[in-house]
Protein backbone atom coordinates (compact mmCIF):
# COMPACT_ATOMS: atom_id res chain seq x y z
CA UNK A 1 0.00 0.00 0.00
CA UNK A 2 1.18 3.82 -0.81
CA UNK A 3 2.41 5.30 2.33
CA UNK A 4 -0.08 8.40 0.94
CA UNK A 5 -2.91 5.67 1.70
CA UNK A 6 -1.43 4.76 5.20
CA UNK A 7 -2.42 6.33 8.60
CA UNK A 8 0.61 5.90 10.85
CA UNK A 9 -1.49 7.98 13.60
CA UNK A 10 -4.36 5.24 14.17
CA UNK A 11 -3.09 2.50 11.60
CA UNK A 12 -1.61 -0.46 12.51
CA UNK A 13 2.30 -1.42 13.14
CA UNK A 14 3.86 -2.75 10.15
CA UNK A 15 3.93 -6.10 9.39
CA UNK A 16 7.76 -6.31 8.83
CA UNK A 17 9.76 -5.09 12.40
CA UNK A 18 13.00 -3.04 11.30
CA UNK A 19 15.85 -2.14 13.62
CA UNK A 20 18.69 0.47 12.51
CA UNK A 21 21.96 -1.04 13.38
CA UNK A 22 23.45 2.98 13.43
CA UNK A 23 20.07 4.37 15.02
CA UNK A 24 20.66 8.48 15.01
CA UNK A 25 18.94 8.36 18.32
CA UNK A 26 20.54 10.42 20.68
CA UNK A 27 18.39 9.26 23.37
CA UNK A 28 15.20 7.66 24.85
CA UNK A 29 12.75 8.59 27.84
CA UNK A 30 10.10 7.02 29.55
CA UNK A 31 8.25 9.17 32.15
CA UNK A 32 5.27 7.92 34.66
CA UNK A 33 3.62 11.22 36.26
CA UNK A 34 1.50 10.67 39.16
CA UNK A 35 0.08 12.13 42.10
CA UNK A 36 2.96 13.94 44.36
CA UNK A 37 4.53 12.08 47.26
CA UNK A 38 6.02 14.25 49.60
CA UNK A 39 8.19 11.71 51.13
CA UNK A 40 10.26 11.28 48.07
CA UNK A 41 12.43 13.91 49.41
CA UNK A 42 13.36 11.90 52.37
CA UNK A 43 16.34 9.96 51.56
CA UNK A 44 15.46 7.08 54.24
CA UNK A 45 11.60 7.11 52.10
CA UNK A 46 13.53 6.15 48.67
CA UNK A 47 16.24 3.76 50.24
CA UNK A 48 14.43 0.90 49.94
CA UNK A 49 13.61 1.82 46.75
CA UNK A 50 17.92 2.05 45.94
CA UNK A 51 18.47 -0.82 47.34
CA UNK A 52 16.36 -2.66 44.85
CA UNK A 53 17.61 -1.22 41.94
CA UNK A 54 21.11 -0.55 43.17
CA UNK A 55 22.79 -3.90 41.50
CA UNK A 56 22.24 -2.24 37.71
CA UNK A 57 22.17 1.48 38.88
CA UNK A 58 24.87 1.65 41.61
CA UNK A 59 25.49 5.41 41.12
CA UNK A 60 22.84 7.88 43.14
CA UNK A 61 22.92 11.53 43.51
CA UNK A 62 20.48 14.15 44.57
CA UNK A 63 20.02 16.77 41.85
CA UNK A 64 18.16 19.91 43.69
CA UNK A 65 15.75 21.88 41.37
CA UNK A 66 13.53 24.87 41.89
CA UNK A 67 10.05 25.45 40.23
CA UNK A 68 7.57 28.45 40.45
CA UNK A 69 4.18 27.76 42.41
CA UNK A 70 1.26 29.84 41.36
CA UNK A 71 -1.54 29.86 43.58
CA UNK A 72 -5.27 31.91 42.54
CA UNK A 73 -4.95 34.90 44.80
CA UNK A 74 -1.67 34.04 45.91
CA UNK A 75 1.97 36.18 44.66
CA UNK A 76 4.12 33.40 42.75
CA UNK A 77 7.03 31.49 44.82
CA UNK A 78 9.60 29.55 44.45
CA UNK A 79 9.22 25.70 45.59
CA UNK A 80 12.53 23.71 46.28
CA UNK A 81 12.33 19.85 45.75
CA UNK A 82 14.94 17.23 45.23
CA UNK A 83 14.77 14.60 41.92
CA UNK A 84 17.09 11.75 42.77
CA UNK A 85 19.13 9.81 39.74
CA UNK A 86 20.46 6.68 39.69
CA UNK A 87 22.57 5.30 37.14
CA UNK A 88 24.78 2.45 35.61
CA UNK A 89 28.37 2.51 36.21
CA UNK A 90 28.77 4.01 32.50
CA UNK A 91 25.84 6.30 33.06
CA UNK A 92 24.12 4.65 30.01
CA UNK A 93 21.02 4.16 31.63
CA UNK A 94 19.51 6.25 34.09
CA UNK A 95 16.61 6.27 36.55
CA UNK A 96 14.96 9.68 37.81
CA UNK A 97 12.61 9.61 40.62
CA UNK A 98 11.01 13.45 41.75
CA UNK A 99 7.92 13.69 43.66
CA UNK A 100 5.49 13.45 41.28
CA UNK A 101 7.40 11.41 38.26
CA UNK A 102 9.50 8.72 37.64
CA UNK A 103 11.42 8.54 34.55
CA UNK A 104 13.73 6.31 32.99
CA UNK A 105 16.31 7.02 29.73
CA UNK A 106 18.99 5.48 28.30
CA UNK A 107 21.69 6.56 25.29
CA UNK A 108 22.04 2.92 23.82
CA UNK A 109 18.58 2.17 22.87
CA UNK A 110 18.24 -0.79 21.05
CA UNK A 111 14.69 -2.39 20.71
CA UNK A 112 11.14 -2.21 22.39
CA UNK A 113 11.88 -5.47 23.76
CA UNK A 114 14.60 -4.62 26.37
CA UNK A 115 14.09 -2.06 26.86
CA UNK A 116 10.35 -2.60 28.04
CA UNK A 117 12.01 -5.69 30.04
CA UNK A 118 14.34 -2.96 31.89
CA UNK A 119 11.44 -0.63 32.52
CA UNK A 120 9.50 -3.45 34.07
CA UNK A 121 11.94 -4.30 36.69
CA UNK A 122 12.23 -0.41 37.67
CA UNK A 123 7.75 -0.07 37.93
CA UNK A 124 7.86 -3.33 40.01
CA UNK A 125 10.86 -1.99 42.52
CA UNK A 126 8.53 1.23 42.62
CA UNK A 127 5.55 -0.54 43.39
CA UNK A 128 7.33 -2.52 46.28
CA UNK A 129 8.98 0.71 47.85
CA UNK A 130 7.54 3.52 46.62
CA UNK A 131 4.02 2.76 45.89
CA UNK A 132 2.23 5.36 43.89
CA UNK A 133 -1.29 5.54 44.39
CA UNK A 134 -2.44 6.79 40.27
CA UNK A 135 -0.76 7.96 37.59
CA UNK A 136 -1.81 11.21 36.10
CA UNK A 137 0.68 10.68 32.41
CA UNK A 138 2.45 7.87 30.41
CA UNK A 139 4.79 8.82 27.75
CA UNK A 140 7.94 8.04 26.17
CA UNK A 141 10.03 10.06 23.46
CA UNK A 142 12.66 9.37 21.08
CA UNK A 143 15.22 11.97 19.96
CA UNK A 144 16.88 11.42 16.74
CA UNK A 145 19.92 13.66 15.21
CA UNK A 146 20.61 13.81 11.72
CA UNK A 147 23.99 14.96 11.62
CA UNK A 148 26.66 15.41 7.97
CA UNK A 149 26.82 13.51 5.70
CA UNK A 150 23.39 12.72 6.00
CA UNK A 151 22.33 15.82 6.88
CA UNK A 152 23.02 17.09 3.14
CA UNK A 153 20.68 14.62 2.00
CA UNK A 154 17.52 14.96 3.87
CA UNK A 155 15.34 15.27 1.23
CA UNK A 156 15.99 11.49 0.38
CA UNK A 157 15.70 10.28 3.73
CA UNK A 158 12.18 11.87 4.90
CA UNK A 159 9.15 12.34 3.08
CA UNK A 160 8.33 15.68 2.23
CA UNK A 161 5.76 16.32 5.05
CA UNK A 162 8.23 16.04 7.58
CA UNK A 163 11.50 16.89 5.84
CA UNK A 164 10.46 20.87 5.71
CA UNK A 165 13.76 22.87 4.08
CA UNK A 166 15.55 19.45 3.55
CA UNK A 167 15.84 20.01 0.13
CA UNK A 168 15.41 23.82 -0.23
CA UNK A 169 17.59 26.21 -1.28
CA UNK A 170 16.75 28.49 1.68
CA UNK A 171 18.37 25.98 4.12
CA UNK A 172 22.11 26.93 3.44
CA UNK A 173 20.73 30.13 5.26
CA UNK A 174 18.66 28.69 7.96
CA UNK A 175 20.27 29.26 11.22
CA UNK A 176 17.58 27.58 13.00
CA UNK A 177 13.98 26.20 12.22
CA UNK A 178 11.42 23.84 14.29
CA UNK A 179 8.15 22.35 13.64
CA UNK A 180 5.57 21.39 16.05
CA UNK A 181 2.76 19.58 15.69
CA UNK A 182 0.39 17.93 18.06
CA UNK A 183 -1.22 15.10 17.03
CA UNK A 184 -4.09 12.75 17.90
CA UNK A 185 -3.04 8.93 17.56
CA UNK A 186 -5.00 5.90 18.45
CA UNK A 187 -3.10 5.31 21.65
CA UNK A 188 -3.65 8.84 22.54
CA UNK A 189 -1.30 12.02 21.32
CA UNK A 190 2.05 11.81 19.44
CA UNK A 191 4.08 15.81 19.63
CA UNK A 192 6.55 15.76 16.79
CA UNK A 193 8.86 18.42 16.90
CA UNK A 194 11.04 18.84 13.43
CA UNK A 195 13.69 20.72 12.10
CA UNK A 196 17.28 22.42 12.23
CA UNK A 197 19.25 22.86 14.46
CA UNK A 198 22.64 25.25 14.98
CA UNK A 199 25.90 24.53 15.77
CA UNK A 200 26.26 24.32 19.65
CA UNK A 201 21.97 24.32 20.57
CA UNK A 202 19.73 22.40 21.98
CA UNK A 203 15.90 22.39 22.83
CA UNK A 204 16.62 19.50 25.71
CA UNK A 205 19.94 19.01 27.47
CA UNK A 206 18.97 15.95 28.66
CA UNK A 207 18.47 14.03 25.58
CA UNK A 208 19.82 15.93 23.19
CA UNK A 209 23.98 17.40 23.93
CA UNK A 210 25.04 19.77 22.20
CA UNK A 211 27.64 19.29 19.44
CA UNK A 212 29.85 21.39 17.24
CA UNK A 213 27.51 21.59 13.89
CA UNK A 214 24.67 22.31 12.61
CA UNK A 215 21.90 19.07 12.99
CA UNK A 216 18.87 18.30 12.13
CA UNK A 217 16.38 16.81 14.47
CA UNK A 218 13.21 14.49 15.06
CA UNK A 219 11.53 14.24 17.96
CA UNK A 220 8.71 12.03 18.56
CA UNK A 221 6.68 12.80 21.95
CA UNK A 222 4.37 9.51 22.62
CA UNK A 223 2.38 10.31 25.76
CA UNK A 224 -1.31 9.48 26.85
CA UNK A 225 -3.01 11.70 29.62
CA UNK A 226 -4.99 10.01 32.57
CA UNK A 227 -6.96 13.18 32.89
CA UNK A 228 -9.32 14.22 34.82
CA UNK A 229 -9.51 10.85 36.35
CA UNK A 230 -6.13 9.34 36.94
CA UNK A 231 -5.18 5.26 37.00
CA UNK A 232 -4.31 3.25 39.50
CA UNK A 233 -0.21 2.79 39.25
CA UNK A 234 0.21 -0.99 37.78
CA UNK A 235 3.76 -2.06 36.88
CA UNK A 236 2.67 -4.74 34.21
CA UNK A 237 0.09 -2.55 32.65
CA UNK A 238 2.41 0.91 32.58
CA UNK A 239 5.29 -1.09 30.83
CA UNK A 240 2.83 -2.61 28.13
CA UNK A 241 1.27 1.14 27.24
CA UNK A 242 5.04 2.50 27.35
CA UNK A 243 5.41 -0.54 24.51
CA UNK A 244 1.98 0.60 22.68
CA UNK A 245 3.28 4.41 22.86
CA UNK A 246 6.81 3.42 21.73
CA UNK A 247 5.15 1.25 18.64
CA UNK A 248 3.39 4.20 17.53
CA UNK A 249 6.68 6.07 17.36
CA UNK A 250 8.26 3.41 15.50
CA UNK A 251 5.64 3.35 13.22
CA UNK A 252 5.26 7.19 12.40
CA UNK A 253 9.17 7.03 12.09
CA UNK A 254 8.90 4.40 9.42
CA UNK A 255 6.14 6.16 7.65
CA UNK A 256 8.18 8.98 7.63
CA UNK A 257 11.16 7.79 6.77
CA UNK A 258 12.04 6.70 2.89
CA UNK A 259 14.34 3.63 1.51
CA UNK A 260 17.36 5.96 1.94
CA UNK A 261 17.41 6.18 5.34
CA UNK A 262 17.08 2.88 6.22
CA UNK A 263 19.88 1.96 4.14
CA UNK A 264 22.12 4.95 5.01
CA UNK A 265 21.82 3.68 8.80
CA UNK A 266 21.99 -0.07 8.24
CA UNK A 267 18.07 -1.02 8.64
CA UNK A 268 17.49 -4.64 8.48
CA UNK A 269 14.66 -6.85 9.38
CA UNK A 270 14.14 -8.81 12.63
Amino acid sequence: MPKSEVDPLFGPPAEKRIELKRAPLTGVLAQLRFAEIFSIQKREFVAPFQEMIRHAYPLAEAQPALSVQVAEGNAPSLKETTTWRFSDPERIWAISLAPDFVAFQTKNYTNRVEFKERLSEVLEAMAKTINPTVVTRTGVRFVNQIVPPQMEVLGELFVPQIGSFSSSVLREHIQHSLTEALCNTKEGNLLLRWGLMPARATHDLGLLPPIEEKSWIFDLDSFRDHQPTPIPFDPEGAANLVYDLATRINTFFYWAARPKLIEAFGGEEV
